[in-house]
């Protein structure tokens, strides 16, 4: 800011008048230091403060966390394998699984699985979900490969290895209580595609490939 100074005879009024406009121009210097919104008149914090995004960055980290989450706590399919039956079709599919590196424990029993093959899509869940609690048409069971704490149906090891077991159609061969079978069995050469959401919202796919011959077999690998 520049100032001029002009030298004028000093009389009385004209002494007063200029403590006047001294007055006056002090108080410009001090609004030109601070404006309305805590800055130095120039856009710039005065108190190195929050400057306006510290809300959005909150706001985005939090983002990124549950996302990050939902990446992590998911499941790593090991295995998949099918039961033969000897009108050769695939009638009870067998998926293994364990959590990923980095995921917290995780309840097979909240998690929801997509079926999707050439016959339609059905919704698949643990066979301890009441019927009035879901829409699902199938329900899998769980059995235990590996589990040195007896935690099933929750994974809280990397070294578990729990399999979720789906049976389908009515074959004579299935032993599934009724109501968990869906679908038809598979045929030779049939795709399945799974995936598994966990109830923390992350997802695993996977791809099912049965055999394009099955005679004289009584398991495959999918």
């Amino acid at each position: 800011m520049r100032v001029v100074t002009v030298d004028v005879p000093m009389t009385g009024h004209s002494a007063t008048r200029r403590q006047t406009l001294a007055a006056a121009g002090a108080t410009l210097v001090a609004l030109a230091g601070c404006s309305d919104d805590g800055s130095d008149g120039l856009g710039q914090p005065t108190d190195g403060g929050d400057d306006g995004n510290g809300l959005f960055e909150q706001e985005a980290t939090t983002d990124s966390d549950q996302s990050g989450q939902q990446v992590t706590n998911r499941l790593n399919v090991v295995s998949a394998t099918g039961q033969v039956t000897p009108d050769e079709t695939v009638s009870e599919v067998t998926v293994t699984v364990k959590k990923a590196p980095g995921a917290a424990n995780i309840d097979l029993r909240g998690v929801t699985v997509s079926w999707v093959e050439s016959g339609g899509t059905y919704k698949v869940v643990h066979d301890s979900v009441g019927s009035d609690q879901t829409d699902a048409e199938g329900r899998f069971a769980v059995s235990v490969l590996a589990d040195d704490d007896d935690s099933s149906p929750v994974l809280n090891d990397p070294g578990d290895r729990f399999s979720l077991v789906f049976d389908l159609g009515s074959s004579a061969s299935s032993t599934a209580d009724p109501g968990a079978t869906f679908a038809d069995a598979l045929t030779e050469g049939q795709i399945v595609t799974i995936q598994l959401t966990a109830r923390s919202g992350g997802t695993t796919n996977a791809r099912l490939v049965v055999p394009q011959s099955l005679s004289g077999a009584e398991a495959v690998n999918l």
